[in-house]
Parts: C-alpha cells; structure tokens; sequence
C-alpha cells in the first residue's frame, strides 16, 4: 500500500471517528450476539454508562428482564439484512428508564449498529396528550350524558306542562259546563214550577169549568213528574259522585221489564208518529238475569225518553241480544243524531249536545252520564253510533249472571 493510500485511509478513518463521537444520536456498534465492540459520547451521556463499562457488555444491560420479554431483541431479522427500528425503554446505570427510539441494521462489515435517539421528552408530550384526550372523551361522555338527562327532563317538562294545560282546559270547560248546567237547571226547574204555581192559582176560579179544571190539574201533575225527575237525577248524581249508590241485585225478567217498557212509551211515542218496536227472545218465557232491576228501568227510562225526545219521524226499535255470555240492550232511532266529536262527550256529567240555554229540548244533561255509572256498577259498558239527520244506536252490555235460588234470596 503507497503511503498516499494509507495517508489517505487514515484521514477518513479520523474523519469517521470525529463524526461518531459528535453525532447527536447515541451509536452503539455490537457483534451478531449483541456485545458491544463500540458506543459513541451521546449515547454514554444518555445512559450514564462510561465508555468501558460499555464496551465487551452484551446489550441487554441496558434493559430491564420485562422490556426484553415485552420486545425481545430481534438478531434473526438483522442478520437476515433488515432493518428494526423499535420504541423502547432504556435503563440507565442509575436505575431510571428513558424511552429512545432504537434503529438497529447490520453494515457491511457484518457488525450491527444501532442508532439511539432519546424520546422521553415526546412520549411524556404523548402521554399528556392521550391523557388529556382521555379526559376530554369522558367529558365529552358525561356532556353527552348530561345532555341526555336535560333532553329527558326537558320531554318531562313539557309533557308536565302540557298536562298541566290539559288540566286547566279540563278545569275551564268543567267550570263552564257547571256554570251552563247550572243556568239550564235554574230553567228547568222555573219551568215546571211555573207550571205548577200558575196553574193552581187558576184553580182557585171559581166559574171554572170540569173540563178546564181537569186540564188545569194534569198540567200541574206533569209539571210535578217533571220537576220530580229532576231532583231524581240530581240525587243520583250525588250519590254516585259520593260514592253512595250500591247495588241491589235480584232475580229480574228482562223479557217483562221491557214489555212494561214497551206498553208505558209507545203511546208517548204514537203521539208524535214515531212508531215503536220492540225485539225479545223468546218474548212469551221468562228470562231471568241476575241484576238490579231498578238500574237497568231508570237507564232504559233514560234511553227511550232520548230517543223519543229527539226524533221527529220514523220509527225506535229496542230490545236486546245474548251474545257470548252477555246481555246487548240496544234503542235504535230515526232521530236527528249527533255529531262525531260530540259522542264520547254526552256520556260526561252536565254535558249536552246543545248547550245553549234557549236550547229546544228539555233535560237537566245527566241522564246519560248516569246510565253510563250503573252500568258500569253492573259491569258493563255503553256505547253510542250516531250520524247527523240519520238517527243514533245506543246500545249497553250487561254480564250474565247465574240467577239466585229462591231459598238463598230470602
């Protein structure tokens, strides 16, 4: 070798020297095994190691028994020729760890090199930031729970406040329909009374004919059954709302209270054309259920009154069904029937198609609201079909009962 050659060699080995010890990162170079044969300044500066406490050790004392089960050093990939480059925890001479990043490849002369860089700085950078996304998820969650909570109590807001608006139109209109009824009631009841005080004043004539005074006096009787249905509903209304009514339950002959109906309204019932029918099963045996008698006459009293008092031509059919272990009454008519929205409304108490106090039909509003609370004492249920200037079905079910043994209702 000329002396320029070996000049010339000496002059990049120095050159590679001087860049190996000044080099920023820490440089480890090892055999195939992992012992290392050199390590520059930074990495001894990083480690606390000195250069001979270094060099002739294996590698792996610079890590802890865990870190090299958790990413055991890979020599069959770098002696193979790839390239490994790997986060890792270093443990200093004086027992704390750092975290480098750690590229390690086999040159050409068959030895490994590794280039160290310390990254401790950025992974605890990493560490808060991953904290503090941690942090800003579980507010984001509890925010995003919290606004759970504020849309649900904000529906149970307004489902309250709507509730509470009900309750007030309820108010309203019950305020209403008591006031109506009320200024209704007082007609009705002048009505009548007028009735019965005028007329017996004209009793008092003495040139009064029979025929005048016989008149007179079944004006006055009238007038008193009217005024006496009227306290009637106003009692029972009373009683219901007070909890008062009981049941008095008996042996009744439905196929005979009807009849009685039949006989009592189809005069009432020919005096305005209105032709009266009556369906029975089996009409010439008795049929015997076990129920109140008195209820079951007063609501179909009530029905028929109804139904003759607002048809004005055709015909009523009544009767009843047996069906599927219960009684079906039914009153059918021609009349001038009732608006949609109206029909769940008629069964409330005061309530009446035309409030209106110069209303044409007379009646205190309780009759089907009390009909609907016996029946419902029964065990049954009420039901309406109506169509304006078509006619309206009331019809009501009744549970059948097993009649009673005469021994046992004595």
């Amino acid at each position: 070798m000329s002396s320029n050659t070996h000049g010339a060699l000496q002059k990049a080995k120095k050159s590679f020297q001087t860049l190996f010890e000044q080099a920023a990162d820490g440089i480890l170079i090892g055999n195939t095994e992992g012992k290392i044969i050199d390590a520059n300044t930074s990495i001894c500066e990083m480690t606390g190691y000195e250069k001979k406490e270094l060099i002739g050790n294996n590698i792996m004392i610079l890590f802890t028994k865990e870190e090299l089960k958790k990413k055991p050093l890979e020599y069959e990939q770098l002696n193979a020729g790839k390239s490994v480059l790997r986060e890792r925890k270093i443990l200093k001479k004086d027992g704390k760890e750092i975290y480098v990043e750690m590229n390690t490849k086999k040159v050409a002369d068959g030895r490994l090199q590794a280039y160290i860089r310390d990254i401790t700085d950025r992974v605890k950078a990493q560490k808060k930031i991953n904290e503090k996304n941690c942090e800003l998820i579980k507010t984001r969650k509890n925010l995003e729970t919290s606004n759970a909570q504020l849309l649900q109590l904000n529906k149970q807001l307004e489902e309250q406040k709507a509730e509470l608006i009900r309750a007030k139109e309820k108010a309203e209109e019950s305020d209403k329909l008591k006031s109506n009824f009320l200024a209704n009631m007082s007609h009705e009841i002048r009505t009548p009374m007028n009735g019965i005080i005028g007329f017996a004043k004209l009793l008092e004539n003495p040139g009064l004919s029979g025929e005048r005074h016989q008149d007179f006096v079944r004006i006055i009787v009238q007038s008193g059954k009217r005024m006496l249905n009227i306290i009637n509903d106003l009692i029972d209304i009373s009683r219901i709302e007070s909890g008062y009514t009981n049941l008095q339950k008996m042996n009744t002959d439905i196929n005979k209270i009807l009849l009685e109906h039949y006989e009592f309204f189809k005069y009432e019932a020919e005096a305005k054309n209105i032709k009266l029918n009556i369906h029975l099963e089996e009409p010439h045996k008795e049929l015997i259920l076990y129920t109140d008698p008195a209820k079951l006459t007063q609501i179909l009293n009530n029905l028929l009154k109804n139904a003759i008092k607002f048809t004005n031509e055709g015909q009523i059919d009544f009767g009843y069904k047996k069906k599927n272990k219960r009684f079906l009454f039914f009153v059918k008519d021609t009349g001038i029937g009732i608006e949609h929205q109206m029909q769940n409304k008629i069964f409330e108490r005061f309530r009446q198609v035309n409030m209106d106090s110069a209303r044409p039909y007379e009646g205190t509003g309780l009759g089907l609201a009390i009909s609907k609370a016996f029946i419902q004492m029964m065990g049954g249920s009420i039901y309406v079909d109506s169509e304006p200037g078509k006619g309206s079905v009331f019809s009501f079910t009744l549970p059948v009962e097993n009649p009673v043994a005469e021994k046992n209702q004595e």
